[in-house]
């Protein structure tokens, strides 16, 4: 878990230092000179530092949050990680993606509603509650290998951008949810059963 936890603290970590010199440059020049506009650089310094770390806070904590939410433990996302590949800032895992930046982003396949790649190299992840994910990636291959893998653990969720796909999500977001559960049954009928075993069986979105 600790090769986890780096992750999670390679991109917040040396912002939030850089936030502690900037704190005591403003104290000192609050505290140690007469000036005026010194004083004020010197509030605006500790504001800005304050700021910050109450903005990116506790990382390692913010992950741990998350997990709670989504109902799993360190131990399930770990072992799940190690049998998938890592990327530069992305774990992919059989059931979970863990997006790396300077906030943790971690998505459970069966949450999963949509995903698309747009021109931009970024991948939107629509979950079942209408929040939205973007996730910049390297090239295309990575986003493909991405819903090959959201499509083996969850082959239910609807792939690629529709303009038809679009207006229901802003217009009739139920409706969205009904054509999920549609391709959901006839992936059952079908019998084209998800190649890993899902960790909650999602018998209605």
């Amino acid at each position: 878990m600790k090769s986890l936890h780096k992750k999670i603290l390679q991109k917040p970590l040396p912002i939030i230092l850089s936030a502690i010199p900037v704190f005591f440059l403003g104290a000192i020049l609050r505290i140690m000179t007469d000036s005026g506009a010194l004083h004020i650089l010197g509030y605006l310094l500790i504001a800005i530092a304050v700021l910050i770390l109450m903005v990116i806070g506790n990382p390692i904590k913010k992950f741990e949050e998350q997990l709670k939410e989504l109902g799993y433990t360190r131990e399930i996302l770990q072992t799940d990680l190690e049998k998938g590949v890592s990327y530069e800032n992305i774990d992919l895992g059989n059931q979970f993606l863990v997006s790396y930046g300077l906030f943790t982003k971690v998505i459970y396949f069966g949450d999963v509603l949509w995903t698309y790649l747009d021109h931009t190299l970024n991948i939107h992840i629509i979950l079942k509650d209408n929040s939205e994910h973007v996730i910049p990636i390297e090239n295309k291959w990575i986003g493909q290998d991405i819903a090959k893998q959201m499509e083996k653990a969850f082959p239910f969720i609807l792939f690629g951008y529709h303009d038809e796909v679009a207006q229901l999500r802003e217009e009739n977001f139920e409706e969205l949810k009904q054509l999920y559960t549609r391709k959901m049954f006839e992936c059952v009928v079908k019998e084209e059963l998800p190649t890993y075993a899902p960790l909650t069986t999602p018998l209605m979105p």
